[in-house]
């Protein structure tokens, strides 16, 4: 009795096994592949420049799944821009025959009008450029932020300039019809340089590393990556002490003839110190060498005082102090007035990271 029970219920678990439909795989299929094969009716139309919204209508029975990989150029025969996905997308068509999805894009043409809903596509499975597909390969793999993605594919596709940068690529409200602020930051710019980079193409032919605006200002960045990646744009060598090298290349920059070259230095200069001589170079100049001789002085007496461990002490206390406080007198807890070298005037100054190899080592 027990022995017929597990036998029937043996064989009704084999019988339930043998009912169940096996499931299929669903074929994967790229999206211009598809469209060249008759799987499919695809739409696609302007949403912005980070988007373009894609219509997919199944055309057979069978349950299909459509790839949208980055790099699929999307085509306007009209004046709007073209358009790049940045992101793999898939739309699933198992269940459905028709769905809609939004696939994130940047713009492949900075002067052309920004696409809108009236704007139609021709989907192609790649951009003609060899420098775009590079590129489109490190989008993929790194996924950096939209800003990022978009400066760098018009770095690729248009060279474009940081005045046109600002100029085209601006963030304002939506019940604005102009003016606004540049969308992306300077450490953007940077960032999308340095994306271009890594894809293989040399980006020191290319107009915004030329201009040099976009690495002057980057050299104060408070992203240490930012800074330091700026710094090697603009020739440092790691021999070099850096914070140095910055103070030095941004006045060097205050005797270059352009106006936004010159703007860039005294902005990122005035940051970096917390003193303010516009674009007077002279003035600069004159100040930079006051600090030099004092660090100068430093290193003499660091010297002197090599045989007495506690003065060496004083006198690396004394070049931290020079470097690091700035022009806010609460960070001088232990006096009113911040350090004051050369002509007795309080020097407020500030450098962005650690005090010079070269004077930490005179100590």
């Amino acid at each position: 009795m027990v022995l017929g029970v597990l036998v029937s219920g043996t064989f009704a678990q084999k019988k339930g096994k043998q009912e169940k439909p096996e499931e299929t795989e669903v074929e994967t299929v790229n999206i211009v592949e598809a469209l060249e094969k008759g799987l499919i009716e695809a739409e696609a139309r302007g949403a912005g420049l980070e988007a373009v919204n894609v219509v997919v209508k199944r055309k057979l029975e069978k349950p299909l799944k459509v790839f949208v990989p980055v790099g699929t150029f999307f085509v306007n025969p009209g004046k709007a821009q073209n358009m790049v996905a940045t992101k793999d997308i898939v739309i699933d068509l198992t269940q459905r025959k028709e769905a809609s999805y939004s696939v994130p894009s940047a713009s492949a043409n900075v002067d052309r009008d920004v696409p809108g809903s009236d704007s139609k596509f021709r989907i192609v499975v790649a951009p003609e450029s060899e420098e775009l597909r590079k590129l489109m390969e490190v989008i993929a793999r790194e996924k950096p932020s939209t800003k990022v993605k978009q400066v760098a594919v018009w770095i690729v596709t248009d060279d474009i300039t940081g005045g046109k940068l600002d100029s085209r690529y601006v963030s304002r409200p939506a019940f604005l019809p102009f003016g606004g602020s540049p969308a992306a930051s300077d450490e953007d710019v940077v960032r999308a340089i340095s994306l271009v980079e890594r894809a293989g193409i040399d980006v020191t032919q290319k107009a915004i590393v030329k201009e040099r605006v976009s690495a002057l200002k980057g050299l104060v960045s408070e992203d240490k990556k930012a800074g330091d990646y700026s710094a090697k744009l603009l020739g440092y060598q790691k021999e070099k002490d850096i914070n140095s090298f910055r103070l030095e290349t941004l006045i060097s920059a205050l005797k270059d003839g352009e106006w936004a070259v010159l703007r860039a230095a005294a902005e990122a200069l005035k940051k970096i110190t917390g003193r303010d001589f516009g674009e007077n170079y002279d003035k600069w100049n004159n100040w930079w060498q006051e600090i030099r001789e004092g660090l100068n002085k430093i290193r003499r007496d660091c010297k002197m005082a090599r045989w007495n461990f506690y003065l060496r002490i004083a006198a690396f206390l004394q070049i931290h102090s020079l470097l690091n406080f700035c022009s806010n007198k609460s960070e001088y807890p232990d006096s009113s007035e911040p350090p004051t070298i050369g002509d007795g005037k309080p020097q407020n100054f500030k450098i962005v990271g650690a005090a010079p190899a070269a004077a930490q080592n005179a100590v």
